[in-house]
């Protein structure tokens, strides 16, 4: 069953996709204004300003997701998100997106599927999967799989250190 944002960004959401997570730490850096009105308040208030905030101001809650991208690669759920029949466009992706929309512009999910006879929906639901990005990000990556043609996740791994 779909699940809203704010339940699966709760720290004790049962769902757990692996882009299902607010990062405290990189959203004050990059929203100056969350950082401002959050300075001194306990770590949580940073999700409360997200949920009551920043999503109607194009935040994205976390590195891998790309709020901004995501609206405008996907007109349609702009348009939902616009109208109220989502929060924004994370919710969305929460709800149904995962299920075949690409989240970010370094990961593609069409391509993902085609690379990979065993991305299908079925086969991942079975493994408790929430999507393609899930299953890239929690073990794709380091089993050398491409999330997109312009990305080579391992170049840049070997490299970070």
């Amino acid at each position: 069953m779909p699940r809203p944002a704010h339940e699966i960004l709760r720290p004790d959401s049962p769902v757990k996709p692996a882009w299902g997570v607010f990062d405290t730490g990189w959203y004050l850096h990059h929203y100056a204004d969350a950082r401002a009105v959050c300075a001194d308040k306990p770590a949580e208030a940073a999700l409360d300003y997200y949920l009551r905030i920043g999503v109607r101001l194009g935040h994205s809650p976390n590195p891998v997701f790309d709020e901004l991208y995501y609206l405008a690669r996907n007109p349609d759920i702009a348009e939902l998100v616009r109208e109220g029949a989502y929060a924004s466009g994370f919710d969305h992706y929460c709800q149904h997106g995962h299920r075949g929309v690409s989240p970010h512009w370094l990961f593609d999910d069409a391509l993902y599927a085609d690379l990979y006879e065993d991305m299908t929906l079925e086969i991942l639901d079975a493994h408790g999967c929430y999507g393609r990005y899930d299953h890239y990000l929690r073990s794709g990556q380091r089993e050398r799989r491409m999330g997109h043609f312009l990305f080579d996740g391992m170049f840049y791994r070997e490299r970070a250190i």
